[in-house]
């Protein structure tokens, strides 16, 4: 189902330019595609680094376990 979307159509072209990972074929291509794989990677990288409220507050208590089981668990 797939098969259509090759460097043929814009959508297919646009997929081949957002996943080459070739540093070479990266290297060759024209400004225009830099600036889309660049783009794309610039938002692939926001949108990994975008942590919820409850997803940040959870990082904190497991942080704050861990630091509280190196020292002794604060009981003394």
């Amino acid at each position: 189902m797939l098969t259509t979307l090759n460097g043929d159509t814009a959508l297919g072209n646009l997929i081949r330019i957002r996943s080459e990972n070739d540093p070479k074929r990266i290297q060759e291509m024209t400004k225009e595609e830099k600036e889309v794989r660049s783009k794309w990677t610039n938002f692939k990288m926001k949108q990994k680094s975008k942590l919820s409220d409850v997803e940040k507050k959870k990082q904190t208590e497991y942080f704050h376990q861990i630091i509280k089981s190196m020292f002794g668990g604060g009981n003394r």
